[in-house]
């Protein structure tokens, strides 16, 4: 019986041994809550993001700027939402870790310095706020206005031109006129145009172009530059013969082109030589004396001359033109020009007159004879007259 009971207790204590054997052992570290046994580790740690977002400014809205719907740049070191404060907000609300752009919803004409973003994360946590640098949304053009035009015609191959601006701004010239002056101000503004040939200028512009990149064109007035001097064409009378002129004749001079009328004068006070056209028998040491001024015909290209009193017979008469005349364009003569002359014929103009009651009807015949001193005559052609 005593070995039954040792045997029994034997085996009862090696079952506890086994089932002591079957369970790990555990101990607690108190200084990080884990629980820790001789086969495995496990933790209840858990982590909370409280780091905020930084953003920053990279590319600034241009300023002045006339775009309405303008682009801007930021970085975000981290992914989030985008809110707008100020006056400025966007159709983008999301922010990627990185540079962002961004374009702003459409902008009236204004300054904008209370634009702002702030970047919040996925934790909750917001971002410093970014103040967008202040800008400038300006979409006028300046007003131009022509002040002072070229003059038409005008001899000045660099002649200079007035126009207004509202704004400052800076040049541009389009078609076939330029400058050397590329910035306007604001107030008048007087370009000179550079070294133009003989022509017509209907093709000339401005543009101003102010700093927000708004940009106005103004047509410049059509103008003429002749710097072409005149010439004389020819000095005549109506005679065909120049070397049997009639002494109650007129003297006709003939330019190249149309001349400025008040430039074209000549002696009508006296004998003296005075005005821009002349005609002297003793190579202008006197002068004749005119009825008037010349007479102007052929669009101011031919004057007519109307000696005061019947010329002298038998006598060569010469006709000069000063450098004093002038073109429409106010070009001069480059030098005075006086004519080879013409001679005034040795007869005088007679006038017949019929007082004979007794004529019939009919047509009658009749014809000078001209006899001299010494008895030599001549006879002119023969004319006739009708008596109703």
């Amino acid at each position: 019986m005593r070995h039954i009971l040792i045997i029994l207790s034997l085996f009862l204590f090696s079952l506890t041994i086994i089932s002591c054997g079957d369970e790990p052992f555990y101990k607690i570290d108190t200084t990080d809550n884990t629980t820790t046994s001789d086969d495995t580790t496990t933790s209840d740690t858990t982590t909370t993001d409280t780091t905020a977002p930084v953003i920053a400014e990279v590319t600034f809205v241009t300023t002045p700027n006339n775009d309405t719907t303008p682009d801007y740049t930021f970085s975000s070191n981290e992914a989030g939402t985008i809110t707008y404060g100020g006056s400025c907000s966007s159709s983008t609300t999301s922010a990627t870790s990185g540079n962002n752009t961004i374009t702003l919803v459409s902008l009236s004409e204004r300054t904008y310095s209370d634009c702002t973003i702030t970047v919040t994360d996925s934790a909750g946590n917001v971002s410093n706020t970014l103040t967008i640098t202040s800008f400038i949304v300006d979409t006028t053009a300046a007003t131009l206005v022509e002040v002072t035009a070229v003059t038409t015609l005008t001899n000045d191959p660099t002649p200079d031109y007035t126009f207004s601006s509202s704004e400052a701004g800076a040049i541009t010239y389009g078609g076939s006129c330029s400058s050397s002056t590329t910035s306007a101000t604001t107030d008048n503004n007087t370009i000179t145009l550079v070294s133009l040939s003989d022509d017509t200028y209907s093709d000339c512009t401005i543009t101003v172009t102010d700093n927000a990149s708004n940009g106005v064109t103004l047509n410049i007035s059509s103008f003429v530059v002749d710097t072409t001097v005149p010439t004389v064409s020819s000095v005549s009378t109506t005679a065909d013969n120049q070397s049997a002129v009639s002494i109650t004749d007129n003297i006709t001079v003939t330019f190249s082109e149309a001349m400025d009328t008040t430039y074209v004068t000549t002696s009508t006070a006296d004998t003296n030589c005075a005005g821009t056209i002349r005609v002297s028998s003793d190579n202008f040491s006197s002068c004749v004396k005119m009825s008037s001024e010349p007479v102007s015909s052929n669009s101011n290209r031919t004057f007519t001359l109307n000696p005061y009193d019947n010329l002298t017979r038998l006598t060569t008469y010469k006709t000069r033109v000063t450098t004093g005349v002038k073109d429409t364009a106010g070009n001069a003569m480059s030098s005075q020009e006086t004519s080879s002359g013409f001679t005034t014929d040795n007869i005088s103009t007679a006038k017949i007159t019929v007082t004979d009651s007794s004529l019939t009807s009919g047509t009658y015949y009749w014809k000078v004879v001209a006899t001299d001193s010494r008895g030599a005559s001549s006879e002119s052609e023969t004319w006739s007259f009708t008596v109703q």
